[in-house]
Parts: structure tokens; sequence; C-alpha cells
């Protein structure tokens, strides 16, 4: 490429420098679907003679900014002259609200309507949150109306890839419009290999876009947005989790094919059957799509099935699964597309979804506004994150004993519930062990020294604690959504054993003595603050109430430490 001077220019937004090279190996990864040619001089890419104006628009800590930057960058190719703009990314769960990808929310998805006016086509990945139950859907900018989202489909591009996300957006639009290989071989940090992702459809139907406009090239960035949607394989059929399905060069070489009829539809009494036809050739024998949309135009159920056999093989569907008369069955398979009205509708209490099949088996269904989301996870209210803190007790004191260090060693379970995107409240419960090590503290040990090989003596308190806080969050970034935060609040812990612990070691023996010690109040109480970054925190307690031993040794009144936690929302 840098030979034959197809970068034509580079800028990193973040930093303000052309520089765009060696952040992530993502971005060469996708590339290279547009424009890669492996070590045997093979295209791996679909648009290989193209031109490229390459921008970076993402940062680590990911920022809300990221946005701002990728509004910027579609500005800057577009006073570069592009014409297609691939963007392999898109913000979600840690930033966003389902009800914001309307498409006319987000800073993107606003930049992203400009461009379409101003004759670009902006490609764009679905997202891969089909299997994260607490989103599942499409992320922005691909719910703009003017963006070309397109989703993933799996290796033998015959039916929908777990990982991709679905659509519609939330105001009903049909998101993805098409799909494609969402597993590719592509360039990867030392070589070449296997990725997964919709990151990596998106770039092939970019550079699919190129190859296409060219033999179209009087059409402007809207109609070439439909151009791409109609060519692909199961239009006019459609569903929210293929689109149309996958652009086919045929249809801009003028190659259309007709496809045989492969199946019927017969309406009874109380069921409609999807009856397939017996085939001179069973060798690939693929999935039937069909979905049931109500007379708005929106889908109510959708479904991908896969045949094993077309002996006899039929889908049987409740007539009670049709809202209303007019209702639409569409159905696709082997090519052959048809659609079918009832005759006879009539109202039933309830709306039966449940199918039946033979010689078939669903592989993936969805009813679109019937999706049961987590209750966990970084895009919902409620989060749950067990978490371990190892922290050292220091600050004021009584000056009738001699310390020489102090520890503690916490384990507990945080909730935290959303108020807003970047606020939530949370309580935290925790079972606590802190050891104060002594200096010649007791009697034995004074009068014993000389005969002492070797001796420990430890203040010991064990305690539960109860925590109330408010957290802040700063930057959204990272798989768990905690991003950059701060913590603030009060605690309270319930002092519920407290020993003097004495081992020494002489010549002749080793003894370990425990004896308890009262305290002046089992209910101590103070303040909290942490700061921190994903999974990991540095955390600072102030004790506001006194605690001390046998009523005359005052113990440190503050501890600082570090934190790890294991947000549950990755998990569920």
């Amino acid at each position: 490429m840098r030979d034959n001077n197809q970068i034509v220019k580079t800028w990193n937004f973040p930093r303000k420098i052309e520089n765009v090279y060696g952040w992530n190996s993502h971005g060469t990864s996708v590339l290279a679907c547009i424009a890669g040619v492996d070590e045997d001089g093979k295209n791996i890419g679909l648009a290989t003679g193209a031109e490229f104006l390459l921008a970076r628009t993402e940062i680590g800590p990911e920022p809300a900014r990221e946005e701002v930057w990728w509004a910027m960058a579609l500005e800057w190719a577009d006073k570069n002259g592009a014409d297609i703009v691939n963007s392999s990314l898109g913000y979600g769960k840690e930033r966003r609200k389902l009800k914001q990808m309307d498409g006319k929310t987000s800073v993107v998805a606003k930049a992203a309507n400009t461009a379409l006016e101003k004759g670009i086509l902006v490609v764009n990945a679905a997202g891969n949150e089909g299997t994260d139950k607490s989103w599942q859907k499409i992320i922005t900018p691909a719910d703009s109306e003017s963006v070309l989202a397109v989703g993933g489909v799996d290796y033998e591009g015959k039916a929908h890839i777990g990982f991709s996300s679905y659509g519609p957006s939330y105001d009903g639009r049909l998101k993805p419009n098409v799909s494609a290989y969402g597993s590719v071989y592509t360039a990867t940090t030392k070589s070449y290999g296997q990725l997964y992702g919709t990151s990596f459809a998106s770039p092939l139907v970019a550079g699919f876009v190129a190859c296409a406009w060219q033999t179209k090239p009087d059409l402007s960035a809207k109609e070439m947005k439909l151009e791409i949607e109609k060519s692909a394989d199961k239009y006019p059929y459609f569903d929210y989790a293929n689109g149309y399905g996958i652009p086919m060069a045929s249809y801009f070489l003028n190659e259309s094919k007709t496809f045989a009829k492969s199946f019927e539809i017969e309406e009874h009494e109380n069921i409609v059957e999807i009856k397939l036809l017996n085939s001179e050739e069973e060798k690939d024998l693929g999935y039937v799509f069909y979905h049931i949309r109500n007379s708005e135009g929106k889908l109510v159920f959708y479904e991908q099935v896969k045949v094993f056999s077309l002996r006899n093989s039929k889908i049987s569907l409740p007539k009670s699964a049709f809202p209303d008369e007019n209702s639409v069955l569409a159905v696709w398979y082997q090519g052959y597309n048809e659609e079918y009205k009832l005759k006879n509708y009539k109202e039933y209490v309830d709306n039966d979804f449940n199918p039946s099949y033979v010689g078939t088996r669903s592989r993936r269904s969805q009813k679109p506004g019937q999706e049961k989301y987590s209750k966990f996870g970084a895009n919902n209210c409620f989060y749950i994150e067990p978490f371990i803190r190892k922290g050292y007790v220091f600050g004021d004191k009584s000056d009738n004993y001699d310390m020489s260090s102090a520890g503690n060693f916490t384990f507990g379970i945080r909730y935290k519930q959303k108020i807003v995107n970047a606020f939530s409240l949370g309580l935290n419960f925790s079972y606590s062990k802190s050891k104060v090590h002594l200096n010649d503290f007791s009697d034995f040990v004074n009068n014993n020294r000389v005969s002492l090989i070797s001796y420990k003596e430890n203040f010991e308190l064990k305690a539960f604690t109860g925590e109330f806080y408010g957290r802040i969050r700063f930057v959204a970034a990272g798989q768990s959504g905690l991003g950059l935060h701060l913590d603030v609040g009060a605690y309270a812990d319930c002092v519920f054993s407290t020993n003097f612990r004495l081992k020494y070691k002489t010549i002749d023996t080793k003894v370990k003595s425990l004896e308890k010690y009262s305290i002046n109040d089992n209910l101590q109480y103070g303040l909290a603050a942490k700061f921190g970054y994903g999974m990991f925190s540095v955390y600072y307690k102030y004790a506001l109430s006194e605690l001390s031993v046998k009523n005359q040794y005052v113990l440190p009144n503050m501890e600082a430490g570090v934190e790890i936690s294991i947000p549950l929302g990755i998990i569920f």
C-alpha cells in the first residue's frame, strides 16, 4: 500500500499528530479485510486497489470524547474526498442506554446522518453484544438510519453468528441492514489468522461497496445504500439478526439468478404450515428463514431453522402467533422468497409463539420487544461485585505501646444500583481481619527476652463491615463498564473478636497463646473513599470513632490499601 501510495493521508485525533500506527493491531486486521494481500500475493481484502485515509479516534481509557473525535474524523474524511467510511467500532453499554440506540441521540449517529447528506456512505459494525444478556442489541452509530449496519454470519455464510448484535433500533427500524462473515482470515499481530467479530464483517462490506459503486458511479451515497440492500441474497426478506442477508456481486453484474420454488405455505384451521419441497439434490440443506410482521411492518417473531431432511419436513406455526388480520408471514429458503397473508384470521386471547418442527430444528429465534435482559451488568441498574482488599493500618495511636506494623485483609460483596449513567449508589458488606504487630509488649517477653530465640506479639481484630457509598464514573471503559471512578461513603464496623496472640520459641519449646481482650466499643464508624479504574482500586478509610483495647491502648485510626473487584456483570 505504501509502495503504491494508496495511503493518502493519516491523522491521530487524540494526539493531534499524523502517526496512527503502533497502538493496537485491531486497525491493521480491519484494514486487511479491505486492502490486504497475503505473503503469497493472494488478495484477502475486497478492494485492494482503493485509496485510503486512516484516522485514529480511540484510546485505551475510552473517554466519552471518543465520540467527538469520531465525528471530527468524519468531517476530516469529507474534506479529504472520502466516498466510503468503514467504522469497526461502536458505543453501547459502557456509556449509553438501550433507549439511546435510536439513530439520533449519540454524537456519532448525528455525525453519520450528516455524512450521508454530504455524499459519504458510512459502513459500521453492528456490534458483538448478541450473547451479552444485559444488552444484546446494536450499538451506535450502527443505529443511524444513514449508516449501513453490518451483522455477522457464520463461516459458511448461512446463519447468524451468535455474538453478532441484534436489531432493531430502539425506535423500531431495520438493523442490521446486511451481513457478512463474522469469522475471517486476515492480518494479525505476527502473521495471518482467523479472527472473529462484526469488526471484520463491516470492512468486507465496505470493500464490496467500493467495487459495486464502480458499476454504478452516478449513484448518490443514499442510492448506493439502497442498492447494497437490494443486492443481498435474501432480499426482500429481512430480519433483525441478518438484515437482508449478504450483498451479492451478481446483482451489480446483472447476473441475478432465478431460484426454484423450495417450499409451500398451507393454511389450516388453527395452524399455518411451511412445507419444504423434495429436491433431487439434498447436499446442502441449509436453513429456513421466516418472520411474522404486524400491520405496521414491524417483526413480532422471526426464526432461522436448520434443515436436516426434505422428506416430509415442515414448520407448523399456530395462528395465534399472528397479531392482527393484516399480519404477514415471509419465508426464505434456498434463494426462494414468498409472503403469505392469512385468509381466515381470528383473534386469540394469548399470542402463542411455539412452532413445531418435522425434519428441522430451531437454531435461533427472537421475539422483538419481548427480550429478557439480565438484571445484572454494566448496562443495567443492578450490579454485584465480590471484592478483596489488602491494606495497611496507620495514623494516630496512644503512646503506651510500640507498633512495628499493622495490616488488614478484607473480602466482601458490593451491591450497586445505577441512578444515571455516571452516578450510582451502593452498599458493601464485608469481613475483615486486622493485625497490629507489637514490639516488646507483654511482661512475659520483657522478662524472658534473653531466653527467647524468636517471638511475635499481635493484636488481632475481626469485624463485619457495612458501607454506604456513592460512585461517580468519570470515564466509561472496559468490558466491565466500571471505567475510571470515585467512591465516597461512610462505614460502620461491628468488631466481634479482639485477641492478643503471642508466639515464641526457646531452645526447648515452641509456644502459641491466645488471650481475649476487651475493647471500649464494638461499634466503630468512619468515612471511606476509593479511586479506581476497572477492577483495580486504591482505598482509604478514616475512623471517626476511637477504638481502644483494654480501655488503654488506642489503635491507629486510618487504613489504606488496594482492592480487586470481580464484576459479575461480565459473567451473567
